[in-house]
């Protein structure tokens, strides 16, 4: 109706595009009700709907207007019609389609117009705007005032009631009141656009075109200056060594420093763009060089500095070689045939590196290693004694050999061991968790004393023992380990670092290459993983528990009889053997000490281990009949052993058939020279001390 009286053109728009919407739809499908996203919210029709939808069409084409109106009409929804939901019954549906009817035969009341014909409406304001200040592509310094102006008015009695400012396409300010205008100081260096648009009382707008203006950065005069602090004039430094560039620059009027060019010999070497302004270099070449610095300021001021002589010299390099044979020990023997391994450590002194290692035998060189580790295998040696040597060379060119170290290559068997124990069978077992249970004190105590791999400094250094026991099950072993630094760094060459090696030969063959009977089980510092070899052995059902201890660390072991191949009975005899590495500074081990074989060859000679034989019954040293006052160590023993407790005694010492070897009266030390072996020590007062057994060791 709006539309029909006034011709108003944003009627026109609104109808244009609900009648397209209607139209789309159908008009036949218009129900009475819908939701705002368009879906149907009922399930029938009233002209309430449809005959606003025919009659709204009048403000767009004809024919639609006929579509519209002859399907309201010839659907006409009275009451006839209730069956299908076409329900005009109630009284708004009926009033309304009265009212739509009016409209649509022109009869329709017109509240404005003074009697029949067209309605002249009212006239529209027209708005005026103009953008007075200021002038397109003016130019402003960044931090002063930009202040802008603006003239408005409309038309047939309406009135301004705001001109908003638009910077950049956003309004930043609104004039309420003339004369309108608006100042700001915040806009940043760079070009910016300007607009106004104003709006009256009748709600219409006008707007003016974009204009342009500069914003540029404010004009300062500075003074730059730049200076290299270090190094002096004329300084000297050795090739290869750092040349450290300092510089002191600055600017006045609030000007900062941006970067510093250093040029070197009139060549860019390096921009610094913050301070503090530095740079190092030590690839200069021999002879003179010229340093200048370049600063440059924000405001583009640049300024250079007084240039510096420096003197490049060539190095003389001083270094000291020095090198280790690490294997094999000197006197090794060695059967023909089998696997000799050299290994050497090498370093220098003066920042000099070591370049190659050379392994010297019997004379001649016969392999140059370049890189760490330094070893060599060899495997052909003649019957025989040979020496062994190696030579260091560094990157100076310097050099230095060590004294050569004798081995000997034997068509015979290499020396054998001669330690033997017998393992008891307890009648209780330990528990493995790396706590020594007191069964154990019924066991006797075996060192691990014998040095296959040099050099140990001292107890401290390495040192160990161990205990053994079995019952029909497993095999258990108890190994107590003295070490100073314990070291896990060589991944999977796990034998390199600090570690327990346990020996087996099922049998006692004594067969000098590894069978199906002989196996090697290593359990290392810090690692839960047990090591079998050789290639193949089973490890299954091996238990281990490893403790730090305050001076090096416990290991307690139970392996199943089934593993190693064994059928366990007494008097049963077998090869066996504790060994303990011992690495210091990471790299290769520094040294290894074991129970029985004489030399490191264990690991693939098993003719080298001691013998164990299987126990009926718990043989321990028999330290319970002790007194409690009383102590006697070592035991075993080597030259002497101690009693502590006893101000002065008497004691004899029998064999064990009874024969006295060593007979009479100390304060504390007996001194001891006879054979080897399992003793009785028999102290004739106090009363009540039973003869204990004791074990000479070489």
């Amino acid at each position: 109706v709006d539309y029909l009286w006034w011709g108003t053109p944003d009627s026109k728009k609104y109808l244009d595009k609900i009648e397209e919407w209607a139209n789309g739809k159908g008009i036949s499908n218009i129900v009475a009700g819908f939701s705002t996203s368009g879906s149907n919210i009922a399930n029938y029709k009233n002209s309430a709907f449809t005959g606003a939808f025919a009659i709204g069409a009048m403000a767009t084409n004809q024919t639609q207007v006929n579509g519209f109106y002859n399907w309201w009409v010839n659907n006409s929804i009275t009451e006839g019609n209730v069956g299908s939901r076409l329900d005009d019954r109630p009284y708004f549906q009926n009033t309304l389609r009265v009212m739509y009817a009016l409209v649509a035969s022109g009869n329709f009341w017109n509240p404005y117009s003074s009697g029949s014909g067209p309605v002249t409406p009212p006239p529209a304001s027209v708005v005026t705007v103009s953008l007075v200040n200021p002038a397109n592509n003016a130019s402003f310094v960044q931090g002063s005032p930009v202040n802008i102006e603006a003239s408005a008015s409309s038309t047939q009695g309406a009135t301004i009631v705001d001109v908003e400012f638009i910077v950049d396409g956003v309004t930043a300010f609104s004039d309420k009141t003339a004369p309108f205008t608006y100042s700001t100081s915040a806009l940043s260096e760079g070009t910016h656009t300007i607009a106004v648009k104003a709006n009256d009382s009748n709600g219409k707008t006008a707007s003016t075109s974009n204009i342009t203006i500069t914003i540029t950065k404010p004009i300062v005069n500075s003074v730059v200056s730049a200076n290299i602090t270090s190094p002096l004039n004329g300084s000297v430094f050795s090739q290869g060594k750092p040349v450290d560039i300092t510089v002191a620059a600055s600017s006045t009027n609030g000007a900062t420093i941006l970067s510093v060019d250093f040029m070197i010999d009139g060549i860019l070497a390096f921009k610094d763009n913050s301070s503090p302004f530095s740079y190092s270099t030590s690839s200069l070449t021999v002879g003179n060089h010229t340093i200048t610095v370049k600063a440059t300021d924000s405001n583009g001021k640049t300024a250079e500095s007084a240039p510096v002589q420096i003197s490049v010299t060539p190095v003389v390099v001083s270094s000291d070689v020095s090198v280790q044979l690490n294997k094999p020990a000197n006197g090794s023997n060695y059967i023909q045939g089998s696997l000799v391994e050299l290994g050497a450590s090498a370093s220098s002194t003066g920042g000099a590196t070591i370049t190659n290692v050379s392994f010297i035998i019997d004379g001649k060189e016969v392999f140059s290693d370049v890189s760490s580790p330094f070893e060599y295998s060899v495997s052909n040696l003649s019957v025989g004694a040979h020496s062994i040597m190696v030579k260091a060379t560094d990157s100076n060119g310097k050099s230095a050999s060590t004294s050569p170290v004798n081995i000997n290559i034997t068509t015979n068997t290499i020396p054998t061991s001669t330690e033997n124990v017998t393992i008891p069978k307890p009648s209780a077992v330990p528990m493995v968790d790396g706590i020594v249970d007191d069964v154990w004190n019924k066991v006797e105590t075996l060192n691990i004393s014998k040095e296959i791999i040099p050099s140990i400094t001292g107890p401290a250094d390495l040192s160990g023992n161990y205990k053994t026991m079995w019952d029909n099950n497993y095999i258990y072993v108890l190994v107590n380990v003295t070490d100073d630094i314990k070291i896990n760094d060589s991944g999977n060459e796990y034998f390199r670092d600090d570690a327990v090696e346990l020996f087996f030969d099922i049998g006692n063959d004594k067969s000098s290459t590894y069978g199906s009977n002989d196996i090697q089980y290593t359990f290392r510092w810090n690692d839960k993983t047990v090591y079998a070899g050789p290639a193949g052995r089973s490890s299954t059902n091996v238990e281990f528990q490893m403790v730090g201890t305050s001076t090096g660390y416990t290991l307690e072991v139970k392996i199943p009889w089934s593993t190693i191949q064994g059928t366990p009975a007494g008097d049963q005899l077998l090869g066996f053997d504790v060994q303990i590495n011992d690495d210091d500074n990471g790299g290769d081990r520094d040294s290894k000490l074991a129970w029985a074989a004489p030399s490191d060859d264990a690991w693939q000679n098993p003719s080298l281990l001691g013998i164990a034989k299987l126990g009926n019954t718990v043989t321990g040293l028999e330290e319970e009949n002790f007194l409690s006052d009383i102590k006697i160590f070592p035991n075993p023993f080597s030259n002497y052993i101690t009693i502590e407790g006893l101000n002065q005694f008497e004691f004899n010492i029998t064999d064990m058939s009874g024969k006295i070897v060593h007979s009479g009266t100390s304060v504390g030390t007996i001194n001891t020279s006879f054979e080897t072996g399992l003793y009785y020590l028999i102290l004739k007062k106090p009363a009540g001390i039973k003869p204990i057994k004791i074990v000479k060791m070489d």
